[in-house]
């Protein structure tokens, strides 16, 4: 009874890798990332033309006041419109498939986004530290730290659409 349940997971789970994930995984990918960066991108410029509230723009204006933007005369503002534009670019790049145009601005994009991190690391994370590693982290570092995700799944998708193989296991 076991052996047989086993059997048709297995064969389910292949249909669906056969019939969804081979022939459209990458349309998928492409969309997911065009409507996450494209939607992000779009509040940020309409919370720039209205002037609303997100919690998006206590984590930039902190970001950009650690990093002494204000200074140079780079406002909350400006950094969230420039972020917001950047973001909807790269939504409009995977939503007409431009992935090599894409691969700058996607990694530059995410290497910004970890860099507040360290760089806004008090405003993240609390204490106690367990050897030099944060443990307690609020809401934003939560939403940062999950662009991990975000990551591989690019890595994947450029493996897919631009190399010459599919990606390897290295446990296999």
């Amino acid at each position: 009874m076991v052996s047989r349940t086993v059997e048709l997971y297995s064969d389910g789970t292949d249909y669906v890798v056969d019939r969804i994930f081979v022939p459209y995984g990458t349309q998928i990918a492409f969309a997911t990332y065009a409507f996450v960066f494209f939607y992000y991108g779009m509040l940020k410029i309409q919370a720039f033309l209205t002037g609303m509230t997100t919690p998006v723009k206590g984590e930039v204006a902190h970001f950009v006041t650690a990093l002494g933007l204000p200074e140079i005369g780079v406002s909350v503002g400006l950094a969230m419109l420039s972020i917001g534009l950047y973001e909807a670019l790269l939504g409009l790049l995977f939503v007409f498939r431009r992935l090599r145009l894409a691969i700058p601005l996607f990694l530059s994009h995410q290497f910004v986004t970890f860099l507040s991190l360290v760089v806004a690391r008090d405003f993240y994370f609390q204490d106690p530290f367990l050897f030099g590693v944060p443990w307690l982290f609020d809401s934003f570092a939560a939403y940062i730290l999950k662009n991990t995700i975000f990551v591989g799944g690019f890595v994947v998708l450029a493996a897919l659409e631009l190399g010459d193989r599919t990606p390897e296991t290295v446990l296999e």
